[in-house]
């Protein structure tokens, strides 16, 4: 299996740095932006009216069957029964040091999770992976991915940011 410690060790350090939720400026993402809360929270576990091999999922089940894909990897591995116990006891202690609002708080386990998968599937692919390196993209810059938007290989993420409350409206 390759070495993918220098990118497993950038997003440790990352995530030791990370503020969530805060507001995004209003330059141009490669994800749609919502700042409801409660509309995050629908997109994240209610929604299911997703397109193509996603019909029928909710967003927990597309994140868990990227995982899945990104899993099967290690079947190639000579040895991968061992790499397999390896990245599934893969945590993320950093975790404890990222500064949440009271909302973030409130999805903390559902964070926990997301940064867990994206770990790794950085040890299995490094920077490789698109679908969880575009996740924790969103979570660097203070958002939660909550839901997608569109086919799942030309969509794109559905990321929540709270509003600036020092905007005018």
């Amino acid at each position: 299996m390759v070495d993918n410690s220098t990118a497993v060790q950038q997003m440790r350090d990352s995530v030791k740095n990370m503020n969530l939720f805060r507001s995004i400026d209003g330059g141009t993402y490669d994800f749609k932006i919502i700042h409801d809360f409660e509309q995050a929270n629908f997109y994240a576990f209610e929604m299911m009216d997703f397109e193509g091999e996603m019909e029928g999922m909710t967003w927990t089940d597309i994140r868990e069957r990227q995982s899945s894909k990104v899993l099967g990897l290690l079947y190639k591995e000579p040895d991968y029964k061992r790499y397999f116990k390896e990245i599934l006891d893969m945590a993320v202690p950093e975790a404890d040091e990222i500064t949440y609002s009271e909302e973030a708080l409130s999805i903390e386990d559902e964070i926990y999770e997301d940064l867990c998968l994206c770990i790794r599937c950085r040890r299995i692919c490094g920077y490789r992976n698109i679908f969880f390196e575009g996740m924790l993209k969103i979570y660097e810059l203070g958002g939660w991915p909550c839901g997608w938007e569109g086919k799942l290989t030309e969509g794109r993420f559905i990321a929540y940011f709270p509003l600036d409350e020092d905007a005018e409206e």
